[in-house]
């Protein structure tokens, strides 16, 4: 393993990112894992770290064919300050890529990281969490439109229970880098409210031991869930006043519909209302902290039976077939 360091320069700030670099005694692709675009999402760091632990511990390098570029924290200045964006202009690093000429520092972040390391790459997995006040169960995630460059299968691969495709967005990395290079990039979420969830940490090291076997860069049988569910976006059940909030289920438990999961308290109307679950499914996000305020969604359901009623509330998940790996693109 070699430690490195970026450094971005623009006008008067400065920021160093470390990155990570395993090279494999045989030839193979080079592929990038990266956590830490937003600074207050840690458990894609904590992956990242996990991630490097298990490299370290079974000295990969000698049984690996290729390289693998870690980067632990995209945002350096965003986790140290606790904050989504980047602390020198208040910028989203994931709304900043795909700029030929920076003009903020973002952007340069971006411009660097894609110029001087990414577009070494021929595949990346970027690690996120839902932020300071949410969590999600493990899930992967694509772009409509191909967006990202990562098929349906790409994303069933990773391993997770649940894949949801989104709409990408301008200066996404995922989006800015297929488009540049034809990179394909898959997104990660898992957990959030700025705690590590250790049990969803086991979920990268599985996640990406899949995409090694299947890149042929190490050897074993890849691991697929008997279960895999598809969601176009997601939707959740929105407060309507600021309120105090207790859930009586945990995130990733089933529930059935009128359940009650959880109480809300309205201290300004001296109001008490119960949370009954609309649909059948999974808690596929929760809302970690006990204060919510107005307009925040409360929880998100992965509807998986028939009993889901009308309403945007929830979306019900189509089962998937069960992944052929030979039929793969790699």
């Amino acid at each position: 393993m070699k430690k490195r360091v970026l450094t971005v320069e623009l006008g008067k700030y400065e920021v160093n990112i470390p990155y990570l670099e395993f090279e494999g005694e045989q030839d193979g692709p080079h592929i990038f894992l990266s956590g830490g675009m937003h600074g207050d999402e840690v458990n894609g760091i904590a992956s990242i770290n996990y991630l490097r632990e298990w490299f370290l511990k079974d000295d990969i390098e000698k049984v690996l064919a290729g390289r693998i570029t870690m980067l632990p924290v995209l945002n350096p200045s965003g986790f140290a300050h606790m904050q989504r964006q980047v602390y020198e202009d208040n910028n989203d690093l994931n709304r900043s890529f795909g700029v030929d000429e920076p003009k903020t520092f973002a952007e340069q972040i971006a411009y660097d990281l894609t110029h001087k390391i990414l577009k070494e790459c021929e595949f990346g997995i970027d690690f996120h969490d839902s932020g300071s006040r949410k969590a999600f169960v493990p899930h992967s995630r694509m772009h409509k439109g191909e967006k990202s460059g990562c098929t349906r299968e790409l994303a069933q691969l990773f391993g997770t229970d649940i894949i949801i495709e989104r709409q990408g967005h301008e200066g996404m990395m995922a989006v800015a880098l297929h488009r540049q290079f034809d990179m394909p990039v898959l997104t990660v979420e898992m957990g959030g409210a700025q705690r590590i969830f250790p049990e969803y940490l086991k979920v990268s090291k599985h996640g990406v031991r899949n995409f090694l076997r299947a890149k042929k860069m190490l050897s074993g049988s890849i691991m697929l869930p008997d279960k895999q569910y598809f969601l176009e976006d997601r939707y959740g059940v929105i407060i309507k006043a600021p309120a105090m909030v207790s859930f009586s289920v945990n995130l990733g438990d089933f529930v059935h519909v009128s359940q009650k999961i959880g109480e809300i308290y309205y201290p300004l109307t001296q109001e008490h209302e119960d949370i009954v679950a609309t649909s059948c499914g999974y808690i596929l996000a929760q809302w970690m902290e006990s204060q919510i305020p107005e307009g925040e969604s409360i929880y998100d359901i992965l509807a998986t039976e028939n009993c889901h009623p009308d309403g945007s509330s929830e979306e019900r998940a189509a089962l998937l077939q069960r992944l052929d790996i030979s039929k793969i693109e790699m």
